[in-house]
């Protein structure tokens, strides 16, 4: 009977383990908006009626944060580990920006405007030189959110999102497709596409001349199509991308020229691998709708969205857990359950490193391997584990282990 209980166990938690996007516990049931990481252990959730969530482990656990306030927090950026900005907007479009100087222990305001029609999105390109963008206005502050400047942008139906390649050039997207374009500093906007129908959400810059931006309805007037629109010349020329998929897309993140992905409506989540010529659908297990997404890493990426979800991937979504993903190149580690040591061997030489993972993708050991190691996990719990050996050129390798 112990037998056979263990057995469902570890077949339960190896389910999990090989969904592409496992699902972490947030504590609340709060709508999540925003989710913006400083390195691969700390990082930062913003949700309705001032939620602040921060982790300090890789997502395993998630501690609340007090805002001071129950306002929509719509958006999350820190410039350092200790000074991180969050905007949103309240009652009547009262509209809000918190300041921390202490990663997140105390939030102050920082601005608070009850003429705007609320913010949604904050970025930094440094210490002091930040832009917040909401409604009809895109906000500035160069000393480091002391003072803010409206920038007056002349835009009728809102902004949503911003992004700066530099403290000079930035773009911002809202309703009416509009698409912004500062190469000043904010100084002056010009208005790159603006159409009478179309909704962006989200804009994401690989270099300084090539983005992307996801949103809803672009064909036609209320049409109800998904937009992903790619730029490889600055703005001057936007391509659309087809998905095949009829869903609102709220957040877009790219880890390299190549690699991006998209989250939206009923659990979406895509991946391209080629700059957006091909996404390919990946499995979320949520059917709730998901807000934002951040990598910290080219394979650890974080999504957040309603009802207090928050999914992690520990392998860049891939589908499940590749173990041996070329014959030639297969690692072999042993004894499999194990008691306390295992020995992990690579076919040839190659100076590497091999991670473990527990099934909520915390990294919880690493090691420097070379052609045959031995790794002691002693102090491990029983249960599944992930290990992970990256071999560059070779591919990225995962292997289920158990501990007894």
């Amino acid at each position: 009977m112990k037998a056979a209980l263990f057995l469902l166990v570890t077949l339960f938690a190896f389910s999990n383990v090989q969904s592409q996007w496992i699902q972490l516990n947030s504590g609340t049931s709060y709508c999540l908006n925003s989710v913006y990481f400083i390195d691969a252990n700390i990082g930062y959730i913003t949700g309705d009626n001032g939620t602040i969530l921060k982790t300090s482990d890789g997502g395993t656990n998630w501690l609340l944060q007090s805002s001071g306030t129950t306002n929509i927090l719509t958006s999350i950026y820190f410039v350092n580990a200790d000074t991180g900005y969050a905007v949103g907007y309240g009652d009547l479009n009262y509209s809000v920006i918190l300041k921390t100087t202490n990663g997140g222990t105390n939030w102050t305001l920082s601005h608070s405007d009850s003429s705007s029609s609320g913010l949604y999105s904050v970025f930094f390109v440094n210490s002091n030189v930040g832009y917040v963008v909401g409604g009809s206005v895109i906000l500035k502050t160069i000393d480091g959110g002391v003072n803010w400047i409206n920038q007056n942008p002349n835009v009728y139906y809102g902004v949503s999102s911003a992004y700066f390649v530099n403290e000079d050039t930035g773009y911002a997207v809202g309703a009416e497709a509009t698409i912004l374009k500062t190469i000043d500093g904010g100084l002056n906007w010009i208005t790159l596409s603006s159409f009478s129908w179309g909704y962006y959400n989200s804009v994401f810059f690989i270099n300084a001349d090539t983005g992307y931006i996801v949103g809803y309805g672009n064909t036609g007037p209320h049409t109800g199509m998904p937009i992903i629109k790619k730029t490889i010349d600055g703005g001057i020329n936007w391509t659309e991308q087809a998905i095949g998929i009829n869903k609102w897309l709220y957040s877009v993140y790219f880890t390299d020229a190549n690699t991006g992905y998209i989250v939206g409506g009923g659990g979406l989540i895509l991946k391209t691998t080629n700059g957006g010529t091909n996404w390919v659908q990946q499995t979320s297990e949520t059917s709730v709708s998901l807000h934002s997404v951040y990598f910290t890493d080219s394979i650890t990426g974080y999504a957040v969205g309603d009802g207090g979800t928050i999914l992690k991937t520990i392998n860049g979504g891939s589908v499940g857990i590749n173990e041996g993903q070329n014959k030639n190149w297969e690692i072999n580690i042993f004894p499999n359950p194990f008691e306390a040591k295992v020995k992990i061997e690579i076919p040839e030489t190659k100076k590497c490193e091999a991670k473990v993972f527990d099934i909520f993708g915390k990294e919880v050991y690493s090691k420097a391997i070379n052609k045959t190691e031995e790794l002691d996990l002693k102090f491990l719990t029983s249960g599944v584990y992930i290990v992970m050996v990256n071999l560059g050129n070779k591919g990225i390798f995962y292997k289920k282990i158990i501990k007894n």
